[in-house]
């Protein structure tokens, strides 16, 4: 019993020991040395009457040599100071915060002191139309896109609403590095339509920085041959690609070093069709896949037609056109199909 007394003492000394060393703000020692006769002490608010200011010497500077700004934690010294002596030692203690800010939640400024008449109105709260703080650094950015919601409901179906989610992102992160994105959240893309020679993709899901000696994408991207007659090939990937290139030495005409390479999945799979002509028939010819699936989606840009051996041109001015999304194709009637074509 006498032991758990000496124990629970103990605890009560320790506690209250603690409780002092909470309520004691600690003594701060500062070596100044004078370069200016206003020196700036602290950012926190110091409390006036822990200030202790000495020299080199440990002489205590006369309170007629200077003055303390609280509200600014700022010492201002006479002239007189500066010419006797190099430095100083300061001595105080501050709270854990500074009194001097303004902490508010609404902005004084925006208060309304009269109306257009000139009378004093009850105090009326105007919002500020100025530009809020950009938390993620893209004011600068070009941003385009959209955003749809849909209910849908039938008599065989339950009620259920889908959403869809398209973004386009695009800006310099740092005057050498630019950050240009494609993002949805559609299991399947929107494809474009497939009546112009020259096609947008809006199915590619990406992010890319680029730089003047190289460009990182991760996502969708296409590789295409180089300017060759050999290694003929156009894919659309997904995963990293990495593109670098960069001078031998820092002069002004050095040879360059070009390197890319990229590791992915392709997003589709090679299909050929043979398709006999109905004649008289511009079609819409159905495509299938290499194991003859009927519902198919050909992914956009990566066809290549051949009437007779002839490459075709897409483009409802040109030879033909396809519908991506249902697999269909059509030729215009400056190509006229007959049961002989292949």
């Amino acid at each position: 019993m006498k032991q758990k007394a000496i124990i629970f003492l103990l605890l009560l000394l320790g506690s209250g020991s603690l409780l002092r060393a909470q309520d004691t703000t600690a003594i701060l020692l500062k070596q100044i040395e004078l370069k200016s006769d206003t020196i700036q002490i602290d950012s926190l608010t110091i409390i006036p009457s822990t200030l202790d200011i000495r020299f080199e010497n440990g002489e205590k500077l006369d309170s007629n040599l200077y003055q303390f700004d609280v509200t600014k934690s700022q010492l201002i010294l006479n002239p007189s100071v500066r010419k006797k002596h190099k430095s100083i030692s300061v001595n105080y203690q501050s709270f854990p915060y500074d009194l001097a800010k303004i902490i508010a939640h609404k902005d004084i400024n925006e208060l309304q002191k009269k109306d257009e008449r000139g009378n004093v109105p009850p105090l009326i709260y105007r919002t500020s139309n100025s530009k809020q703080q950009d938390l993620f650094g893209l004011s600068d950015f070009s941003k385009r896109g959209s955003i749809s919601r849909a209910v849908s409901v039938g008599n065989s179906q339950d009620l259920s609403v889908a959403s869809n989610l398209n973004l386009q992102i695009a800006g310099d992160i740092t005057p050498d590095l630019r950050l240009t994105a494609s993002i949805t959240d559609n299991n399947i893309p929107i494809q474009p339509d497939g009546n112009t020679q020259q096609i947008q993709d809006f199915d590619k899901v990406f992010i890319m920085l680029s730089h003047e000696n190289g460009k990182l994408i991760a996502g969708d991207y296409e590789i295409k041959k180089p300017n060759s007659y050999f290694l003929n090939y156009h894919k659309k990937a997904q995963g990293a690609y990495a593109d670098v290139n960069f001078a031998l030495a820092k002069k002004e005409y050095s040879p360059r070093i070009r390197a890319y390479g990229g590791i992915a999945l392709s997003r589709g799979k090679f299909a050929r069709n043979q398709i006999t002509g109905i004649e008289g028939s511009q079609g819409p010819y159905k495509l299938h896949g290499s194991n003859f699936e009927r519902y198919i989606v050909v992914l956009s840009g990566t066809e290549r037609v051949y009437i007779d051996g002839k490459l075709l041109t897409r483009g409802q001015n040109y030879d033909y056109v396809i519908d991506y999304n249902t697999a269909e194709i059509t030729f215009m009637p400056k190509i006229l199909i007959t049961k002989d074509k292949r």
